[in-house]
């Protein structure tokens, strides 16, 4: 089972997913600035939580210029891992990505 995923990008910005199994949804919660309070992201437009059916983590190279600023690298990826999220469940790829 794939419940919660939690993606820290760095001590200040760290994203988890849960899933609803009501729904059928992933819904999308980000940090705070005390790094232990989430709260559920909400659509700007219409207030509504950011619900997704799947969640895709792909793997790439991250360059970090100082603590806070950092690029990543979608351009050079050739063969790297790839998590796609769905359903509750977690599936894994690795290979070329054409």
């Amino acid at each position: 089972m794939a419940n919660k995923l939690w993606v820290p990008y760095n001590l200040r910005c760290q994203v988890r997913w849960i899933y609803d199994p009501s729904t059928g949804f992933y819904h999308r919660y980000q940090d705070q600035d005390d790094a232990t309070t989430f709260i559920e992201a909400t659509d700007r437009l219409n207030g509504k939580p950011l619900a997704f059916s799947n969640v895709i983590v792909l793997f790439t190279d991250i360059h970090f210029y100082d603590p806070t600023l950092f690029s990543v690298d979608l351009l050079n990826i050739t063969r790297r891992e790839a998590l796609l999220f769905r359903d509750g469940k977690m599936y894994q790829f690795i290979g070329r990505l054409q």
